[in-house]
């Protein structure tokens, strides 16, 4: 096997990793401070993928040694003072102490910080990132995803995928060059970096489109994410001359909230469609809801 090709393969054995420990330190968190919830609080479960990431990295010769010894002591000490905070906490039933919490807290960031950065010097390869815009790449965008419907199902964590395309793109294609197309697709690129939250997903599809997966929202959160955008671009107010004509840059987007069972590719498509056959000012915002198959198929054959 290729170092590229592991290099591949452990990142995406990490991704698991980091999202294992999110969801343990979600349930020790309740656990810490909720205990008048009892019976309705998440199982604090350690999580083992990162003991068998580390064994097949160290088999891969990928990572320095020294880093991977950094991780598992940190990672140890992690897991030690999860552990005393849970057995001091349910011996006095209060919440744990400050400073005890505060310590516990700075090494589960550093670790996770260290987990991503790591994620990310595997990622320099454009394995799952585009390299012009720096978002993230359409080839993991289908994975990513689909590990946020099983989050769905297990615990119910609601999220929004918007579809966007950048508006008047006939004429844009007519009237500029491809290096300054290219400069219009970096500039909605970094408002879009700017504009949504860390632990939001932003992906270039290629050809002006891109879409978000907008984390912890709803239909109404959604909206609001993709209403800051329109206003950074509102702001940037970068002027297209389009012949006779002088428009803002703008882009429109689709948006939905998945639910349990949905096939995002289909999704995908359908909000695609609906942007580009609805009729609709430029610079907007439209919220999709699932018809049945049928009523589809009748639309899109009365718009031919």
């Amino acid at each position: 096997m290729s170092r590229e090709s592991k290099q591949e393969q452990r990142w995406r054995s990490l991704l698991p990793v980091i999202g294992d420990h999110t969801e343990w330190f979600d349930a020790l968190v309740q656990n810490l401070f909720y205990h008048e919830m009892k019976g309705k609080l998440l199982a604090v479960e350690k999580p083992l993928s990162f003991a068998e990431w580390i064994k097949n990295t160290r088999q891969d010769g990928i990572v320095q040694e020294e880093l991977l010894e950094k991780l598992a002591a940190m990672h140890k000490d992690m897991m030690r003072a999860g552990d005393k905070l849970l057995v001091d906490s349910k011996e006095v039933k209060v919440k744990p102490d400050f400073e005890a919490f505060q310590t516990f807290i700075n090494i589960y960031e550093e670790f996770m910080q260290r987990l991503r950065r790591l994620e990310r010097d595997f990622l320099l390869d454009g394995t799952g990132y585009d390299p012009f815009t720096g978002l993230r790449s359409p080839k993991v965008l289908f994975q990513d995803i689909e590990r946020e419907l099983h989050r769905l199902s297990r615990r119910g964590k609601h999220f929004c995928i918007a579809f966007g395309r950048i508006d008047e793109v006939e004429k844009i294609e007519k009237y500029y060059s491809e290096s300054e197309r290219n400069g219009f697709v970096k500039a909605i690129a970094d408002l879009i970096k700017l504009s949504v939250r860390s632990f939001d997903d932003a992906y270039f599809m290629g050809n002006y489109e891109f879409v978000l997966c907008l984390k912890q929202a709803d239909m109404a959160g959604g909206v609001s994410a993709l209403d800051r955008l329109r206003k950074e671009l509102e702001r940037k107010n970068v002027l297209l001359k389009l012949g006779s004509e002088e428009l803002p840059l703008s882009m429109s987007c689709c948006i939905a909230q998945p639910v349990q069972g949905d096939d995002i590719r289909e999704l995908l498509k359908n909000l695609k469609n609906d942007l580009n056959t609805s009729n609709r000012q430029a610079d907007s915002v439209l919220e999709y809801y699932e018809i049945s198959p049928l009523q589809r198929y009748v639309q899109e054959t009365g718009q031919r």
